[in-house]
């Protein structure tokens, strides 16, 4: 199976010459709601879920630990303990502290210090899912980048969006080459190509829920980007194969050897100097003699782009 990336003719001379391509953090891609699924991990819903799903579960030992430090007169929002009790509902870091919360409301006295501190919580969610998702966002955009490539080696759309309104090249890579397959065990969220799908509606994120896969809502966009046909691969740049600085921003680099195309077809619109030059690229490389070369041309009776072969180089020359 092949997957494909159109190429501006800036950037196909850069890739022929480096052979690295760019892994792209999802803030610097051209889709704002990139990775910024619908937020709700502390909804009032959510919240409560989790409350009254833990109300058997409860170890009255912890939790007269935690009812020790509460005033039994508690006034306000802002009390310590409630804090301290509103951290409890979603830090549980043993089987014992999960066991804790609703233990409290054995009676009336703590069970109105319970629906005290629900308020408190409540009043806070607004600014808890802001800052969850403000660092979540940034986590990723400083951790990973994205290698994204496209299932269609003929959509106008792609030619006119990504390949300089189809001045530039679409390069055909095999899907089965080594450097797509880069996962380190089986349950490794990176290093593989997968499909993006795409819906009307944005993805929801809830901590609480335990629908916390950010890297599995990495692969859903909206549907006007259906026609890209995406597969993406998502790798920690800490792991990027190079990196070079260009001002202050530092790239981050995956090698695409030249073994891993199977071949390069010229826009409609490219320039016979660039396309000579792409050519002579190739003919000077030799882990590139088997790149087939196609020249695209407008259809005389539909909407389509026709692909032939080249007509400026000799493919079979070109692979001896």
């Amino acid at each position: 199976m092949s997957v494909y990336k159109y190429f501006s003719p800036e950037n196909a001379e850069r890739y022929l010459t480096t052979w690295a391509m760019r892994l792209t953090p999802p803030n610097r891609v051209n889709d704002p709601f990139e990775m910024r699924p619908s937020f709700d991990a502390f909804s009032e819903a959510a919240v409560q879920k989790f409350l009254s799903t833990r109300a058997q579960d409860l170890s009255k030992e912890v939790a007269m630990k935690i009812a020790a430090k509460l005033p039994h007169k508690s006034e306000g929002t802002n009390n310590p303990a409630l804090s301290a009790l509103a951290r409890y509902l979603f830090d549980c870091e043993t089987e014992e502290d999960l066991a804790t919360l609703l233990q409290i409301t054995s009676s009336a006295e703590l069970h109105a210090i319970r629906v005290q501190a629900q308020k408190a919580i409540y009043d806070q969610l607004p600014t808890w899912n802001s800052d969850t998702e403000n660092a979540l966002r940034q986590s990723a955009a400083e951790s990973l980048g994205m290698l994204c490539l496209s299932g269609s080696s003929n959509n106008p759309l792609m030619w006119a969006h990504y390949a300089k309104s189809h001045e530039g090249v679409v390069v055909e890579f095999d899907e089965n080459h080594p450097t797509f397959h880069r996962r380190r065990s089986s349950v490794d969220e990176f290093g593989y190509l997968r499909r993006v799908s795409y819906a009307d509606t944005r993805p929801s994120i809830s901590k609480i829920d335990g629908n916390d896969t950010f890297i599995q809502l990495a692969f859903v966009k909206g549907l006007d980007w259906a026609y890209e046909q995406e597969h993406r691969m998502i790798w920690p740049l800490s792991l990027a194969d190079c990196s070079k600085s260009i001002g202050e921003e530092t790239i981050y680099l995956l090698e695409v050897p030249a073994l891993a195309v199977k071949s390069l077809t010229f826009g409609c619109k490219a320039e016979a100097s660039f396309t000579q030059q792409i050519v002579q690229i190739l003919s000077q490389n030799k882990d590139a003699g088997h790149i087939q070369v196609y020249q695209s041309f407008v259809s005389t009776d539909t909407f389509a782009l026709c692909y032939q072969p080249y007509q400026g180089v000799d493919n079979e020359a070109l692979s001896k």
